[in-house]
């Protein structure tokens, strides 16, 4: 079984983003960049995960923002309480 999610920190490459994601403990991850991000760029987090043995997925934006807005309300929720 695989566990993971996306990653929330900022990060600005691979080895940055990697970096988060192994501190997450996570063996599964949102592929970190979509389509219109440049070819090579894609290509570069794709070999991360190979290299890295992490299974990824892809979301579409609507799904994404979605989970941003989950995101700041759990975020809300642990500052409340």
């Amino acid at each position: 079984m695989r566990l993971g999610g996306s990653v929330m920190k900022p990060y600005s490459s691979p080895s940055q983003w990697l970096a988060h994601v192994q501190e997450l403990g996570y063996s599964a991850v949102i592929f970190p960049v979509d389509s219109s991000a440049p070819k090579q760029v894609q290509r570069d987090y794709a070999q991360c995960c190979r290299d890295n043995d992490l299974a990824s997925g892809k979301l579409t934006a609507a799904l994404q923002a979605k989970m941003h807005v989950f995101s700041f309300d759990l975020e809300f929720c642990q500052i409340v309480f």
